[in-house]
């Protein structure tokens, strides 16, 4: 299950390109709490460095900032 959401979240995070998304953009098209899932964009983030912070922030649902994340570039450091 957590594999799958993880593999989920990082393919729509790279079929959105260098806009990427938030954790409150994809639970709102998956129609599910940002809880429910952000456990998994940390996992991408921070244990596999598959997904890094564009360096874009993005109002939520709730009106608050989130990070918009895109995909690692092969052979990025950052």
């Amino acid at each position: 299950h957590a594999q799958r959401d993880r593999e989920r979240i990082l393919e729509f995070i790279t079929e959105r390109g260098d806009y990427g998304a938030t954790c409150d953009e994809i639970a709102e098209v998956w129609g599910c709490s940002p809880n429910d899932i952000s456990g998994r964009f940390t996992e991408l983030k921070d244990k596999f460095g598959l997904i890094v912070w564009s360096g874009e922030l993005r109002l939520t649902r709730k009106g608050n900032n989130a990070k918009a994340y895109i995909r690692r570039p092969p052979g990025c450091l950052f």
